[in-house]
């Protein structure tokens, strides 16, 4: 995991075998664990993992929902989810936050994509 504590692009599958290789025997690895901390680029190829964490993203609601659509033009709801929970509370559930800020479409393969409802500013 200390390869995603510098901000440098990794082919995945490489990525993926060195972490497994510094954990002890029988840990298991899993990219779910990384949730937060790094983004997976499955369109480039080869794939791609980098350093994404949620604690460098802004506090405020419309920077960050910016920041996350200048890096990602439509993110899957596991994807973003882990960017934006800290905003929700109570009150302002995750699909709050999304219907306020992004639109939704289906992607090719059915899966729900989120986008931004407003201009990204670069």
């Amino acid at each position: 995991m200390f390869l995603v504590l510098i901000n440098v692009v990794f082919n995945l599958e490489e990525f993926l075998a060195a972490w497994q290789q510094c954990v002890p025997e029988g840990m298991k690895t899993d990219p779910g664990q990384l949730k937060g901390i790094a983004l997976i680029d499955r369109t480039s190829f080869p794939e791609v993992i980098y350093r994404y964490h949620v604690d460098d993203l802004p506090e405020d609601e419309k920077e960050r929902f910016n920041e996350l659509f200048k890096t990602k033009e439509k993110w899957t709801l596991e994807e973003i989810k882990p960017y934006i929970e800290g905003l929700s509370s109570v009150k302002v559930s995750i699909g709050a936050l999304l219907q306020k800020n992004a639109r939704a479409s289906t992607g090719s393969n059915g899966v729900k994509l989120f986008n931004s409802k407003h201009s990204v500013k670069k």
